[in-house]
This record gives structure tokens, sequence and C-alpha cells, in this order.
């Protein structure tokens, strides 16, 4: 898979540089970059986060993946904004998490059985992404991406857990629901 994986990667990093100005490495991606230097084990999803202004960009997005084999498997709104575009290609899941900006947080939604779940970090994370060399690609993270982290994952964001649930949105130090 680690081959597959990596194709991927590269295909889902050419396309979004093509349309987005500003990206970074999301979540489980962002977490094996910074802490493993690499993908994390048995992890076969690529998250990506951009900014909502790139929302328009939607249809430019889709058929750009499809062109390279993507099935576009998940598309997710809240109060008629997108949140989520998602594909799936040779097995390995992509997300797009789109952020919106309120006041100084910057969120994006998780959804788990129909209900919203708002994702909440200071927009001083992503004011100037740091950029790094990742997979034999250019990359950007939220930055400080440790700080990011943290407010993901917990202090002990370094410890790998086998027991972490990654495909739960309530599995995740950053949620606020009384942030919207």
């Amino acid at each position: 898979m680690n081959n597959i994986m990596l194709k991927n990667f590269h295909i889902t990093v050419d396309i979004i540089s093509s349309f987005v100005g500003e990206w970074w490495l999301d979540a489980g991606t962002c977490l094996g970059a910074v802490r493993e230097g690499g993908f994390i084990e048995g992890d076969y999803d690529i998250d990506i986060g951009v900014l909502s202004s790139y929302s328009v960009m939607r249809d430019k997005i889709i058929e750009s993946f499809k062109s390279y084999g993507a099935k576009h498997v998940k598309e997710r709104y809240y109060r008629d904004s997108l949140v989520t575009l998602g594909f799936v290609r040779m097995g390995v899941k992509i997300d797009l998490f789109f952020y919106y900006q309120e006041k100084k947080f910057v969120w994006h939604a998780l959804y788990k059985r129909g209900v919203f779940y708002p994702v909440v970090f200071d927009a001083k994370l992503f004011n100037d992404l740091k950029q790094i060399e990742f997979k034999g690609r250019k990359c950007f993270l939220p930055n400080p991406p440790e700080r990011y982290l943290k407010a993901r994952y917990g202090q002990d964001w370094r410890v790998p857990k086998s027991e972490f649930a990654y495909w739960d949105s309530t599995d995740t130090q950053a949620l606020y629901m009384e942030f919207l």
C-alpha cells in the first residue's frame, strides 16, 4: 500500500497546488509528517486543509480528481457552506476540509452519524503556514505545527495511540460544541 499511498499523495498535492494558494497537511497526515516523518502506519487516508474561499473551485477540483481516476464519494455542507470534499482512489481516501474564519478562530466541520461537530483552532496557526518538503513535494503545515497538533490531539500527541478512533469525529481535542 505504500507505493499506492505515495502516488495518491503526489496526485493530491499536485491537484491542490494547481488550484489553491493556501493549503496544509491536516489531521492525521499532518501528525504523520511531523511525528513520524511519513504516513502513519495503517492509516490510508490523506487529509488536506484549505481556506473556505477556495470552495468556489469545487467543480474544477472534483473534475481534476476524477481525471486521475478518483471517485467523488463525499460532499458535506453545513449551513449551505461546503465543509468537506472526499474522494477514493485505489483504496486511499482523500479528504479536503474547508476552514472558515470566525473572528479570531478558524473552524471546519466533522460529521458523525449526521451530526455536525465544529473543530476550532486559533486563526494564528494558519496565518503564516510553515513550508516543508514531504514525500518529494513542497507542502505546508499550520504554524507552529506542534501547537496545532496539541490543540487537535492533546498534550501527548507525540505518543502513538493504538486506541485513537480517527474515524470518530468526537475523538479530537479541538471539538468546541458551543462555538457556533
